[in-house]
C-alpha cells in the first residue's frame, strides 16, 4: 500500500557540486550550508524532488501490479498444465468402451445417407399422391361435364318430343274437325240423326254392319 509522501521521501547528503550551485548566489549561502548540513534543501529543488518522489511511488505501485499479474499467470500455467497432464494421463491409461471408432463413423455416414434416400422417396410419395389427387379430381370434373351434356341432351330430346307431340296433336284435331261427320254436309249429318229403318225381309246383320261402317267413318 503507499504511503506517506514525506516518510517515503528518500533523503541524501548534498555532494560538493550541489553545494557549490546552490551556494552561488554568494559566500554567505556557502557558509551558512558549511555551517548547518541539516538545514532543508532550498526551495527551488523542493518541487522538482516531490515530483520525483511521487513518480518513484507510482512506479513502485505498477511494479507491484505487474508482479501481481505475473504470479497469477504463473499460477494459471501451472494449473492448466496440471489439467493438461491429468487429460493426458488419463486418456493413456482409460479404456473409453464408448469412444467412437472407424466404424461408428461409417455407420453414421450411412444412417445420413438412408436419411436422405428416405426423404427423397418421400417426396416423390408425395409428388405421386399430388398427381393422382389432381388426376380424380379432373375425371370427377369431366364425369360433371358428362353428366350435365346428358342431363341437357335428355332435356332437348324432352321438349323435341313435347313439341312434335303437341304439333301432332293440332294436327290430329284440325284433322278431325274436318273429318266430323256433322260437318261435312247437312245431309250427312241428318242421315247420321235418323235411325235406320226396318225392313220386313231383311234381317239385322244388315243393320249391324251399316253402324259398324258409320263407326268407321266417323272415327
Amino acid at each position: 500500500m503507499p504511503q506517506d509522501n514525506n516518510m517515503n521521501r528518500r533523503k541524501s547528503r548534498i555532494g560538493p557540486g550541489l553545494k557549490h550551485s546552490i551556494g552561488a548566489g554568494g559566500p554567505s549561502s556557502v557558509a551558512q550550508v558549511a555551517l548547518s548540513p541539516m538545514q532543508p534543501i532550498s526551495k527551488v529543488l523542493e518541487d522538482p524532488v516531490e515530483r520525483l518522489c511521487l513518480a518513484v511511488d507510482q512506479l513502485v505501485e505498477k511494479m507491484a501490479v505487474v508482479a501481481d499479474i505475473h504470479a497469477g499467470l504463473a499460477n494459471f500455467n501451472e494449473s492448466f498444465g496440471s489439467l493438461l497432464y491429468g487429460l493426458k494421463m488419463t486418456a493413456a491409461n482409460v479404456e473409453w468402451t464408448e469412444a467412437p471408432t472407424k466404424r461408428s463413423f461409417e455407420r453414421q455416414e450411412q444412417r445420413e445417407a438412408e436419411a436422405i434416400i428416405l426423404q427423397q422417396q418421400q417426396e416423390e410419395l408425395e409428388k405421386i399422391r399430388h398427381q393422382q389427387i389432381m388426376e380424380k379430381e379432373r375425371e370427377m370434373e369431366r364425369q360433371r361435364q358428362e353428366v350435365e351434356r346428358l342431363e341437357a341432351e335428355r332435356a332437348r330430346a324432352a321438349m323435341t318430343s313435347l313439341h312434335n307431340s303437341n304439333s301432332q296433336n293440332s294436327g290430329g284435331n284440325s284433322g278431325s274437325r274436318l273429318k266430323r261427320p256433322g260437318t261435312v254436309t247437312s245431309a250427312a249429318a241428318g242421315t247420321s240423326r235418323i235411325p235406320p229403318r226396318r225392313v220386313q225381309g231383311t234381317s239385322r246383320p244388315t243393320n249391324q254392319a251399316g253402324a259398324s261402317e258409320l263407326e268407321e267413318y266417323a272415327s
